[in-house]
């Protein structure tokens, strides 16, 4: 049996062996231990510009979007409710993205004002 990890990277090297252009990846983190999880979110990052891809990541691990977004939406009320780069959608006034900003620990691009 595989760990969830191996499973993830068998995954990633099954989608990569085509030369995609766009990546669609879910929840990609998910059940996967801290270490293990930004393992995968380096990896992806490494995928995407080794191949010159767009990656569009859906996920709710928040440590996640802000590794590897270069620009993150927040799907809210069954809309894109925001789109932004990662510095400035932090500081978007809006109660869900306050609260995702005080629940993100030993994050650079999170840090406290």
């Amino acid at each position: 049996d595989l760990s969830g990890g191996m499973k993830k990277r068998a995954g990633l090297a099954r989608l990569i062996v085509y030369r995609p252009s766009i990546l669609l990846y879910d929840e990609p983190t998910t059940g996967l231990d801290p270490i293990t999880a930004q393992q995968i979110n380096e990896l992806i990052v490494q995928i995407q510009s080794e191949l010159k891809s767009t990656s569009i990541v859906v996920t709710h691990d928040v440590h996640s979007a802000l590794f590897i977004g270069d620009r993150l939406a927040l799907h809210k009320d069954g809309k894109i409710a925001y789109v932004a780069e990662p510095e400035e959608f932090l500081n978007i006034d809006d109660p869900i993205i306050s609260f995702l900003k005080e629940n993100l620990t030993h994050h650079p691009r999170a840090k406290k004002e």
